[in-house]
């Protein structure tokens, strides 16, 4: 009695996996697509890098001698170029430290790695910058393409305003 579920659940899969198979595609004949049309590069180019808009009361990206592009970078190809090679090798890697249990909005798309990283590199462009975060919270920087924008919030742990800096 018992190995009759499990016959005909092997036979459903075995049925299931005899049937025609879509084909994956060829990633690398995109790639090699987009490279051969520049419009189509150039297009490429533009949805990675969304604007990237500070917080209210923080720095502009043009004080910080940056643009939305220089923050598309990962984070260790942008601190190579933020500090320099030189000082690069000679700075203690400083990281962004959490202090609180990060969150999405439930039933969000899921992250745009290119919006969050542009974010993460502005807020460590500010390096020690105070940043104020009164008690009803504040957005620290969010990008702003028109779809599935990110946004990077602080608020205070005890309902206090709180500054920071690192």
């Amino acid at each position: 009695m018992i190995k009759r579920p499990f016959v005909t659940l092997f036979l459903v899969l075995t049925a299931a996996l005899a049937l025609p198979q879509i084909p994956t595609p060829d990633v690398n004949a995109d790639v090699q697509k987009v490279d051969d049309d520049p419009t189509l590069t150039l297009a490429a180019e533009t949805s990675e890098c969304p604007e990237i808009v500070p917080g209210p009361g923080l720095p502009s990206l043009a004080s910080l001698n940056l643009t939305s592009a220089d923050l598309c970078k990962s984070p260790e190809e942008f601190r190579a170029t933020f500090l320099g090679e030189s000082e690069l090798a000679d700075a203690e890697p400083k990281k962004l430290v959490k202090r609180y249990t990060p969150w999405c909005n439930s039933g969000s798309p899921r992250l745009d790695v290119a919006k969050a990283q542009g974010c993460y590199n502005y807020l460590y462009a500010l390096g020690s910058t105070t940043c104020h975060v009164p008690t009803t919270g504040s957005r620290f920087c969010h990008s702003a393409s028109g779809s599935k924008d990110v946004a990077w919030y602080g608020t205070s742990g005890n309902g206090w305003s709180t500054q920071s800096t690192w």
